[in-house]
């Protein structure tokens, strides 16, 4: 802490941890919309997989840094190096103001493992895992601390594991006009384009929205799509039972109909 360089020159792995849950101290400001006030706080990743596995070098792991995309805004935080369970401290860049445009916005983040751009032959940062956060139930002036599992996408439903750790965060909205709010929900979400100056960073943040490329035609992603389509067909079962109960009331509810008699 620049302010405490004392205090947090050493500090034990309890010291970190708690330190992590205070206030921060840094704010970004970012995005054009007019409707609401997103505040976010990244406050730990726990338990990611080490992605920098080199021989010789036993300090080279995972340097996590997280990537936000929400509307028209596009942030990151700092680079923690060598550190599979990073925590970003609150003088450190994890603290975001974002400014909501529609309330169906969802807010995707994605944890990634940072490469140098001395290594010409890496051709983006190596993706951990991401998240989509619905904040359309989230109410005003509430404070919510939300912990998610990372899953590697990319592979059959049956395959996803949470096996790449989780991510905790720090959720506040704040709303000036909660009527504007409500109308604005009869509006179709408009069309947003953002752009970025590095393919590297481009490729993070389709990532963080999207997922893994799906648009390159494997074998994987072809049972992938099969997988799908037969876990439709399953519930094709169970709606059509369940059709039939509501429509006959069969084994449900008792209806008794007086018939009048002269």
């Amino acid at each position: 802490d620049p302010q405490r360089k004392t205090q947090t020159t050493w500090m034990t792995k309890e010291e970190i941890d708690k330190e992590s849950f205070n206030e921060s101290r840094v704010w970004l400001d970012a995005g054009s919309g007019m409707l609401a006030k997103v505040f976010l706080e990244i406050i730990n990743c726990k338990g990611i997989p080490n992605l920098d596995v080199n021989v010789g070098l036993d300090r080279n792991k995972t340097d996590a840094f997280c990537k936000i995309v929400y509307e028209d805004c596009i942030c990151s935080t700092d680079v923690i190096d060598d550190c599979l369970s990073p925590r970003w401290m609150p003088w450190t860049n994890r603290a975001f103001v974002l400014h909501m445009t529609h309330t169906s916005s969802p807010l995707f983040i994605g944890v990634f493992d940072y490469d140098s751009s001395l290594h010409t032959n890496v051709e983006s940062h190596d993706p951990i895992g991401r998240v989509n956060v619905d904040l359309t139930k989230l109410r005003a002036d509430t404070e919510y601390l939300l912990t998610y599992q990372l899953y590697k996408e990319g592979t059959k439903i049956s395959d996803r594991k949470p096996v790449n750790g989780t991510i905790t965060i720090r959720l506040r909205l704040e709303v000036p006009d909660e009527r504007h709010l409500v109308l604005s929900c009869l509006q179709p979400p408009p069309t947003i384009y953002v752009n970025d100056s590095q393919k590297r960073d481009f490729l993070c943040v389709k990532y963080t929205c999207k997922g893994y490329d799906n648009e390159r035609f494997d074998t994987n992603v072809i049972l992938s799509y099969i997988e799908e389509l037969l876990a439709y067909m399953n519930l094709v079962v169970y709606l059509k039972d369940a059709l039939i109960n509501l429509l006959l009331w069969r084994g449900n509810h008792r209806v008794d109909v007086r018939i009048p008699v002269k």
